[in-house]
């Protein structure tokens, strides 16, 4: 059932007129191809970290849970009654299907009443220009190139039980520890034939690729070992055909980047430093852990350090699709 802002299939009255909308997919774990039934076209306009350099005139995208996109839409060409439904027709995940999850057909529906709205045009620019933002930097170089693997092992259940980064579980203390002040490459390798939302703490960073590789040679020859071992062989000899750049309108900065199954996806990142930040993202920490509250413990003090990084498929991330990082001075 589609929900949005807590309303099950909404119908919103609009103005003939230009709107801003905020999109997010609050979803646990559907990816969504969003579009509007009779196809006109709408501007993605930012997303996760900001403005885009310019709008992107689209007819459809996807955005997998966590992801923002702020969009423009002109409601001016329909005339007084009518009605456009937002749809999507993304089919679940293998995985997803087996255990019944069907395509979510609609979102809500969008009803012109007589009254012109913002008649304003789209805008040509939204950084660089006269009292705007500065454009968006070149990528940076990475100095440094990570690699990180995306898997669920499969056991007798199906799905699986275990969902892994690294092949390590959340408590695994052998974690990345990025310097501060300095830019990496992050190469996520999916082995899962699903697409998995990864979201980094702390920073922004920028999409440069995505490519296909060989999963079948890739696992088999590089056994994985079990769960608790860290595994992340580089995939540079398993890469076929040709890499893809981000889609136009997630060319941004992005916390969040939708890793499609069987694919390398690569983006830069470069670790703010104290004095940026104005405290140290490393610094120890004391929170309130109420883990033994259950067996009549109550509140426990923990020492806590860093950052995570994790799927942002609800039941992926509450099954170990989450590690921790540092970045160290």
């Amino acid at each position: 059932v589609g929900v949005v802002n807590g309303a099950v299939w909404p119908e919103l009255d609009v103005d003939r007129g230009l709107y801003r909308f905020r999109v997010l997919n609050a979803g646990s774990y559907s990816v969504w191809n969003l579009f509007f039934d009779n196809h006109m076209p709408f501007w993605v306009i930012g997303n996760d970290g900001g403005l885009l350099d310019a709008p992107v005139r689209t007819t459809s995208l996807r955005l997998s849970p966590a992801e923002r996109v702020d969009i423009l839409v002109d409601f001016s060409r329909l005339r007084a009654g009518d009605t456009v439904t937002l749809r999507n027709d993304e089919k679940p995940p293998f995985q997803a299907a087996m255990i019944g999850e069907v395509t979510m057909p609609m979102f809500m529906r969008f009803k012109a009443t007589s009254h012109r709205g913002f008649t304003g045009q789209v805008p040509a620019t939204l950084r660089g220009g006269h009292n705007q933002p500065p454009r968006l930097p070149a990528i940076a170089k990475p100095t440094v190139v990570r690699n990180l693997t995306i898997s669920q092992p499969f056991d007798l259940r199906m799905p699986p039980s275990i969902m892994t980064l690294n092949n390590q579980r959340f408590t695994s203390t052998d974690i990345e520890k990025p310097r501060q002040g300095t830019v990496e490459r992050w190469n996520f390798i999916n082995v899962t034939p699903d697409p998995h939302p990864i979201h980094i703490h702390l920073v922004h960073f920028r999409i440069v690729a995505r490519q296909a590789f060989r999963r079948q040679a890739y696992t088999s020859q590089n056994l994985q070992p079990q769960v608790g071992v860290k595994w992340n062989p580089p995939a540079d000899r398993y890469l076929s055909g040709t890499p893809s750049g981000p889609a136009p309108w997630e060319s941004g900065w992005k916390d969040t980047v939708r890793v499609d199954g069987d694919t390398v996806t690569s983006v830069i990142v470069r670790f703010p430093t104290a004095d940026e930040l104005g405290f140290d993202p490393d610094a120890v920490f004391t929170a309130a852990s109420h883990a033994g509250s259950a067996h009549g413990g109550g509140e426990q003090l923990e020492q806590l350090q860093g950052y995570v990084w994790h799927c942002h498929i609800l039941d992926h991330e509450d099954h170990d699709m989450m590690l921790k990082y540092r970045t160290i001075a």
